[in-house]
């Protein structure tokens, strides 16, 4: 069980959270504390705003639960494999391998995923425009490094939606990996983790 705090004065809603999280021992649970007295799911909570308090959204899922008057109230568990029963595991690892993210914009070409590649990167995740997308010599790239074992995700750098597969790509044919909703950092931080 992890919990991360956004605030450091939040320590006595953490602690709230924290005593009633091992009361409940049914699941274990991955979970962000946002200001504010919400509870949302790690992977799918984004910060929505720098420097103010409670200004955590969680776009397509929603939360997981609220903290009132010190008491943590769970909605729901979490959503598909998690935690120790997922198929990440850092036992034995003592290197993460790079991976790098690389911004999609008008007039791209493909050197900069080129270059990523050339200076270690074992995997490149996309922050492109609408649904993960690129200009044509960029797509081209980045099929070619696939094509070689490096692991290609698109991803978005719009603020809420998935990256939908084989939506406007062909991703089956070009060896590509969508991050589905999350995004370019968090799609960064699995793909680090991935056996």
């Amino acid at each position: 069980m992890r919990l991360a705090s956004l605030r450091p004065w939040a320590g006595a809603v953490a602690a709230a959270l924290l005593s009633q999280m091992a009361a409940a021992q049914d699941k274990p649970r991955i979970v962000v504390l946002a200001t504010g007295g919400t509870i949302a799911g790690a992977a799918q909570s984004d910060v929505q705003a720098k420097y103010t308090s409670g200004q955590v959204g969680v776009p397509l899922r929603g939360l997981v639960g609220a903290v009132q008057y010190g008491v943590a109230t769970f909605y729901r568990g979490a959503v598909g494999r998690h935690a120790t029963e997922s198929e990440f595991s850092l036992d034995g690892v003592t290197a993460l391998p790079r991976v790098d993210i690389v911004m999609a914009y008008e007039n791209m070409d493909g050197k900069l995923i080129d270059a990523a590649v050339a200076a270690g990167a074992k995997g490149i995740v996309i922050a492109g425009v609408g649904n993960g997308n690129m200009t044509a010599a960029a797509l081209a790239a980045l099929a070619a490094q696939a094509k070689k074992g490096i692991v290609c995700v698109r991803s978005t750098r719009v603020a809420t939606g998935r990256v939908g597969r084989n939506v406007g790509v062909d991703d089956d044919k070009l060896g590509l990996v969508v991050s589905d909703d999350l995004n370019p950092q968090k799609a960064r931080v699995l793909l680090r983790l991935a056996p």
